[in-house]
């Protein structure tokens, strides 16, 4: 979809920059921009020092961004051009016109939560998923509203659900079963999922 609007406004000096908010590194979000057949710009940001510096608890997001660097439309949540309102809105931006930014987020409501979340990173780049979901699960019990802490554990745990697509019914209703069971309850972590160790 994104492909799509970048070739149709290629033309038009319009570019893409993506960013991927990924614990999981650079390979999971090549897979993902492999598989939507994006031909621009994709970074990663595994730490989420995105949502933390701007304070958005989920994605996507979209920042449009004129030639003089002044923002002209922001979007948290839901920034997808195939919805109408979105699609209508950028095309009124590119076209010269204004669009007010939508408001953002408010930020982590503590640091215990963004400093459990990056402490999970941390875990999950030397191999210790079991420790690193641990650190997830104790960030999402601090900013329970964070989808961005949701999902690493979700992608972790049940990586079907995302691939070849995402599951967007199934993360309604874990995020339904999670406000009945509580984040641990019912995100149970099974025995089989071993950890590297190092040396």
């Amino acid at each position: 979809m994104w492909q799509r609007f970048y070739e149709t406004h290629t033309e038009a000096g319009v570019e893409i920059l993506a960013v991927a908010m990924d614990a999981g590194g650079p390979e999971m979000a090549r897979q993902h921009a492999l598989t939507a057949g994006a031909r621009y710009p994709v970074l990663v940001d595994t730490d989420g020092f995105l949502a933390t510096r701007y304070g958005f608890r989920a994605i996507p997001n979209g920042w449009i961004i004129d030639g003089d660097g002044v923002i002209r439309f922001r979007q948290v949540g839901g920034f997808d051009i195939r919805k109408p309102d979105v699609a209508e809105a950028v095309e009124r931006v590119l076209a010269g016109g204004l669009s007010s930014p939508g408001d953002a987020t408010a930020a982590w409501p503590s640091a215990d939560g963004a400093a459990a979340f990056q402490e999970g990173v941390r875990l999950l780049r030397t191999g210790r998923r079991r420790e690193a979901l641990g650190a997830w699960m104790r960030a999402a019990e601090a900013d329970p509203e964070n989808l961005l802490i949701r999902k690493q554990i979700w992608f972790l745990l049940y990586p079907e659900r995302f691939d070849p697509e995402v599951d967007f019914a199934w993360q309604k209703a874990q995020r339904e079963r999670e406000a009945r069971l509580g984040i641990r309850n019912a995100n149970p972590v099974p025995d089989i999922f071993g950890d590297k160790r190092n040396g």
